[in-house]
């Protein structure tokens, strides 16, 4: 077959020099447009985020509007107020109404009453109040009526006016006639000093009335009556509209009349794509001119070293493996040098490997003898438990022979929570857990005599759940030795179970001394905590057992009142044993 001649490495490195050139171009390209569109819709969800959040921040205010105005006409001295002959009592209890009003609206800047003979308001003239009015004439519920300047203390505060008629509402010939009007006014920078509008350069946001009236949230007058420009009365439903410039994005206000307007500026989306762009080209260029000079190191660095490594190789090729102990020394560049280096390592690595292998069949020799003494130990094991088994049997029989009930009750209880505690399974039924904290209680009992009483409270339903093994006995114990022994009166210990939605909920509660303030809070820190309180390392075993089995949500809490007692929850997950 005949050899394949490559053309030399100074070409093949021009030839991917320029290729690596080409193609970071078109990628320079291809990732102007993607940042382009990226940008772009991230400053278009963002607007529409930013809308929406103003958006609800309105409907919210109508409602409170609508709830401020409803308290004020239902008020039978505001019945009386528009009805009736002034006096000056009247109007003291309804101004004060609308000073109560005010102070727990806070964002309500003024409240106007208005008829055809008084108008009662501080900062409205009686051109506006009938204007607004005018608006509502149509409406016998609370209504928008749009955005207006009022000057205060040489201000001008943009507010939004609201406006409600009021009827009669007793009974009688004046019941539901029209007697004027409530105009609530809204300080629009009150409502927005919540809103945390994030500066992102190129988007505004402004609010538009159905009268072509705006308040700019975050941006001048001047940008908002661009904005407002281009519009050009397109506010009649939520829409978007785009040109060459911006992109503005409307959305409707429901119930009141009112648009939030956002405007995203393209030029400012185009400079950041620009920016990246310039960024990634000098990235590019810096890199092109890093490979050209690696390229040329590489070229004058590689071609005598590769000579003097393939003659070493042709010479163990040709059966000299008298070379092998010998090491080939190059020097060039690092990569060829390295290379050198490994195949040197290679040789060191077959006498070594050799030695290895010895040494593992040594030590598998040494496990496989390891093994066998600790099967052996196991078998030894399993003497003891039969002894002890026989023993307590027997310890039982003398008892009952003996006529000593005591002695024979607690040799059985013992033996079944030896059988229990020894039993190979990790996991058992609750229903198994429980008799064998009886048997434990039961033994404790004899100790104690009438110091201590037990109710149990097991939820049948719970009795089938699988549940890690001997996590309630520390627990138990915890409450005989902290409780019922300290306690010199009678102390009473409830155990009980329920299913709390998706868990098992196990409660070992006693009315014993309790647990002081700094003790408790010691424990609860100790139980995620190797240094244990050797008081309470049972709690923290438990505790830790069950999170490393069924995770975090899962554990040991504990409640006391010092004098009162202590309550401690195990809350575990449901899996219930199958039975066929």
């Amino acid at each position: 077959m005949k050899k394949r001649i490559l053309p030399s490495l100074k070409l093949q490195f021009t030839v991917l020099v320029l290729s690596i050139i080409i193609v970071f171009i078109f990628l320079n390209i291809i990732t102007g447009k993607l940042i382009s569109n990226l940008l772009f819709e991230k400053n278009l969800q963002y607007s529409r985020t930013i809308s929406q959040k103003l958006v609800r921040e309105l409907e919210y205010t109508n409602k409170r509007m609508v709830a401020a105005s409803s308290t004020l006409q239902y008020e039978s001295i505001l019945q009386k107020y528009f009805k009736e002959e002034l006096d000056f009592d009247t109007i003291t209890k309804v101004e004060k109404s609308i000073s109560v009003l005010k102070l727990y609206y806070d964002d309500i800047f003024d409240i106007a009453l208005i008829d055809d003979e008084y108008i009662n308001s501080i900062y409205l003239e009686r051109e506006t109040l009938n204007e607004i009015v005018k608006r509502a004439e149509d409406d016998r519920r609370l209504k928008c009526v749009g955005l207006y300047e009022q000057n205060y203390m040489d201000k001008n505060i943009t507010t939004i006016a609201f406006d409600n008629k009021v009827f009669g509402m007793d009974m009688g010939d004046t019941y539901g006639e029209y007697f004027g009007d409530i105009i609530i006014s809204v300080d629009v920078d009150t409502i927005l000093k919540n809103f945390e509008a994030r500066t992102v350069q190129g988007i505004s946001f402004v609010i538009l009335d159905k009268y072509n009236k705006f308040y700019p949230i975050n941006c001048t007058k001047e940008v908002g009556t661009n904005i407002i420009n281009k519009i050009d009365g397109n506010t009649t439903k939520t829409d978007m509209l785009t040109d060459d410039k911006s992109i503005i994005i409307v959305e409707e206000i429901k119930d009141m009349d009112l648009y939030i307007v956002s405007n995203i500026d393209k030029k400012y989306t185009k400079k950041d794509v620009g920016y990246i762009q310039l960024i990634i080209s000098i990235i590019c260029i810096i890199f092109i001119i890093i490979v050209c000079f690696a390229f040329m190191v590489i070229y004058k660095n590689t071609v005598k070293p590769i000579h003097s490594i393939g003659d070493y190789l042709k010479t163990i090729i040709s059966g000299n493996y008298k070379k092998l102990k010998e090491k080939v020394i190059v020097n060039g560049n690092k990569e060829i040098v390295e290379l050198a280096d490994d195949l040197n390592d290679m040789i060191d690595e077959i006498n070594t490997l050799t030695h290895k292998l010895v040494n593992t069949s040594n030590n598998l020799y040494q496990a496989e003898i390891e093994k066998k003494r600790a099967e052996i130990s196991y078998l030894r094991s399993q003497i003891n438990p039969h002894f002890l088994y026989n023993t307590l049997e027997t310890m039982k029989g003398i008892a009952m022979s003996n006529n000593i009930v005591e002695i024979s009750t607690m040799a059985q209880c013992l033996g079944d929570i030896f059988r229990y505690s020894i039993k190979g399974s990790s996991e058992v039924t609750l229903e198994e857990e429980v008799k064998m904290i009886k048997a434990y209680i039961d033994i404790q009992m004899f100790k104690f005599g009438n110091k201590g009483t037990v109710f149990y409270n097991i939820n049948n339903e719970t009795l089938n759940i699988i549940i890690p093994k001997m996590i309630m006995q520390p627990l138990v114990e915890n409450a005989f030795v902290h409780a019922i022994e300290k306690n010199t009166d009678d102390t009473t210990l409830y155990i009980g179970t329920k299913i709390d939605e998706h868990n098992l909920i196990i409660i070992i509660q006693d009315d014993g001394v309790g647990i002081e303030p700094s003790q408790l809070d010691g424990i609860i820190a100790n139980l995620d905590s190797e240094n244990d309180d050797s008081s309470h390392v049972g709690i923290s075993n438990v505790h830790r057992r069950i999170r490393m089995i069924y995770g975090n949500e899962y554990g040991v809490k504990i409640e006391s009142e010092h004098g009162e007692g202590t309550k401690i929850s195990i809350m575990l997950p449901i899996n219930r044993k199958q039975f066929e």
